[in-house]
């Protein structure tokens, strides 16, 4: 009988695939790419990405935030890959640029509401800037190609930007508009 041997499977299947595609990585980031830039081309068009409405309270304030959706998609573009085969997994990492939101708010302070019944309504625009996504996804084979199972993701942004807008008696049916900070930071806890 012969001594067994030690098999490294991770680094002979490494080792494998880099003598059958040295640039596997390369590879499947551009096929990221080339899939959106191929949908760009055809001019597939994507609805608008709705979200769910949000409510919170701020103090004695609660404020609700409805009809919420994306502008336009954002494009992701790819920064990093990263293939694991030994646990089966893909992680990515894309930029998504600046995110804005649209939608519709509602507010109203509880201990002034019950006094006179009033309640600010208007329309939200929100701005998030260098969002970013880490993705994570499981790989499982199917046929003779991989596939994509359990995806995980998690976004990140820098500034959040609000801007509202709400009818003015003053402007004769026009807007008035305002941008808030203290409005952002706690919507930024929510996107």
């Amino acid at each position: 009988m012969t001594e067994e041997e030690n098999i490294d499977i991770e680094k002979e299947l490494d080792e494998l695939l880099t003598k059958i595609q040295p640039d596997l990585q390369d590879v499947i980031k551009r096929s990221f790419t080339n899939v959106a830039l191929q949908q760009t081309k055809n001019g597939e068009q994507i609805k608008p990405d709705i979200l769910e409405d949000i409510s919170y309270f701020a103090k004695n304030t609660q404020v609700n935030l409805t009809r919420i959706e994306l502008l336009k998609p954002p494009t992701f573009h790819m920064q990093a890959v990263s293939l694991d085969l030994k646990s089966m997994g893909l992680t990515l990492r894309c930029s998504l640029g600046e995110v804005n939101i649209k939608g519709l708010y509602s507010a109203f302070n509880e201990n002034l509401y019950n006094l006179i019944p009033v309640m600010a309504e208007g329309h939200v625009l929100i701005s998030l800037s260098n969002v970013t996504a880490d993705v994570n996804v499981g790989l499982v084979i199917e046929d003779d190609a991989y596939s994509f199972i359990n995806p995980g993701i998690e976004f990140s942004h820098d500034e959040v930007l609000v801007k509202l807008s709400w009818p003015s008696p003053q402007r004769s049916g026009g807007y008035e508009f305002v941008t808030t900070e203290q409005l952002a930071k706690h919507i930024g806890m929510y996107f």
